[in-house]
């Protein structure tokens, strides 16, 4: 009878658009309450990709980080998420069933969301002395959350990154000033004897000393860094030592991500490494604009190498089915006219994409009718 009373209200809620919090909870006038998942199929073959459309909103019922939610169902289900704040959804590799999102999402709710006295999903989470501590404002319990599970580890590094963040910020804010303008960035980088020795001597200064001085934003080291990638780093490390050079060096998000590429195509190939090259870019490009700024550097790239722009195909299919730059922006930057390229070199670039950009349309056509079905 409990069972077939439950089934009834997953119905009535489907239909409501809304469940409890947890879902096991079959009082239909229970408060606390959040938005059924929604998904919808995108792409095709290995490039297919399943988006919960309204993931931010589900989210926000828990009082928890997007970025979190869908780590934490990449975990669970052991394939590459992405969490796209600026389309508010989370992006998951492969093709994936409501109802299995749906266990991921309880699961979670169970670890991180409810507390473990009351089981009302009113609690807030604090970090001390590495563990994470789960409050509740309920009934005011506090106690520490597993720790066993690989999002814990994820919460407690970027719950640390942030504290270091508005450290660093607050200190370098205090002793200098730096005003940026992104369009008149350098997209490409002087590599003549004279210039590199300039960079190294600007490398070599103490960097006690170097936080008294006047940074100059457009200074990259560049020969340091692609001995950097050489010592092949892991994904974490990475991701640190570019977030702090990031903040030594007062770069906008912009300039990372070109620098970024610089530093790890700097071999004048694409083809060497590729997957883990971008792998590592993948941290740093969420938004549609850094998106678009992704394409604009293989379009710098392929100027600077000409040689390369047979494999422009190759690039744009690794970038989308790894889920870095998604469909529709790589259509929006096939339609536009290039910012950074002549408009000669732009067209020649296009031409060549043009193979894989008439596949992309052939598959975003058979997505939608997919989706229709779904």
């Amino acid at each position: 009878m409990k069972f077939k009373t439950y089934n009834y209200l997953i119905i009535y809620h489907k239909f409501k658009m809304e469940v409890n919090i947890p879902r096991s909870v079959t009082d239909i006038y229970y408060r606390y309450k959040m938005p059924v998942i929604q998904t919808k199929i995108e792409g095709k073959g290995n490039g297919i990709r399943t988006i919960i459309t309204n993931m931010e909103k589900i989210m926000k019922s828990l009082d928890r980080s997007l970025d979190y939610g869908t780590k934490f169902i990449g975990f669970e289900l052991g394939t590459k998420t992405k969490a796209d704040l600026a389309n508010h959804n989370c992006v998951i590799a492969g093709k994936h069933d409501e109802k299995q999102l749906s266990l991921c999402l309880d699961k979670f709710i169970d670890m991180y969301v409810l507390c473990i006295k009351c089981k009302n999903p009113e609690t807030v989470f604090t970090i001390k002395k590495n563990l994470i501590m789960s409050n509740c404002k309920a009934c005011g319990a506090s106690f520490k959350i597993n720790e066993s599970h690989k999002l814990s580890n994820y919460i407690l590094k970027n719950e640390s990154n942030k504290t270091n963040i508005i450290n660093d910020k607050n200190d370098t804010q205090k002793k200098i000033k730096v005003t940026e303008n992104d369009d008149n960035e350098k997209w490409s980088l002087n590599t003549s004897t004279e210039a590199i020795n300039e960079r190294k001597q600007q490398l070599h200064i103490d960097s006690k000393e170097n936080s008294n001085k006047e940074l100059v934003s457009n200074v990259y080291p560049i020969e340091n860094f692609v001995k950097y990638i050489n010592t092949n780093p892991n994904e974490d490390n990475f991701v640190k030592t570019l977030t702090k050079l990031k903040l030594d060096l007062l770069w906008s998000e912009n300039n990372l991500i070109k620098y970024m590429f610089m530093g790890l195509f700097f071999n004048s190939t694409f083809k060497h490494d590729f997957y883990k090259k971008i792998a590592y870019l993948s941290h740093f490009v969420h938004t549609s604009k850094e998106m678009m700024l992704i394409l604009m550097c293989v379009e710098k790239f392929i100027e600077e190498h000409n040689e390369c722009i047979q494999e422009i195909v190759h690039v744009l299919n690794g970038l989308y089915e790894s889920g870095i730059v998604d469909e529709n922006i790589i259509l929006m930057w096939y339609d536009d006219k290039s910012k950074v390229v002549s408009e000669d070199e732009s067209q020649k670039i296009r031409d060549n994409a043009k193979s894989f950009i008439d596949w992309l349309k052939t598959a975003e056509i058979e997505s939608d009718d997919d989706c229709e079905d779904y």
